[in-house]
């Protein structure tokens, strides 16, 4: 069970991470 809480903050983090950076993109070009 430990693993897969520490596998999905691993995927969220993941994720927020590409959106963060998209955002920043987007914020950025426009």
């Amino acid at each position: 069970m430990k693993f897969h809480v520490d596998y999905f903050q691993n995927e969220t983090n993941t994720l927020l991470t590409i959106f963060k950076s998209s955002n920043y993109l987007i914020l950025k070009f426009n």
